[in-house]
């Protein structure tokens, strides 16, 4: 497992969740309104997919969370957060991502 880099919140998405958001195998990456995310763990707590990362979700001064497929488990779960606007703009130039969100 690589060293987790600043801006990075790594995250287990169960299959249910997958669902629920349509993680198909073939999303990479998806963005989600941060204050729809705040609002989701607000009225789901723990069921929520943001859940654990709250506190980085609020200290993130964006309005959207880049959420990224880690298949190979690099960071140590199968989805992470860019919760830093470097970063993210970092990992769709690389992914060529734009053109999906």
């Amino acid at each position: 497992m690589a060293a987790v880099p600043a801006g990075i919140k790594p995250i287990y998405v169960s299959n249910k969740q997958k669902e629920k958001y349509q993680l198909t195998p073939d999303v990479t990456h998806k963005v989600f309104q941060k204050g729809a995310a705040l609002e989701e763990t607000a009225a789901l707590g723990f069921y929520s997919l943001f859940y654990e990362a709250k506190a980085d979700i609020q200290a993130y001064s964006g309005d959207e969370l880049l959420l990224v497929a880690d298949p190979a488990s690099k960071y140590g779960e199968n989805f992470y957060f860019v919760l830093n606007d470097g970063v993210k703009a970092a990992e769709l130039r690389v992914s060529g991502a734009h053109a999906m969100l």
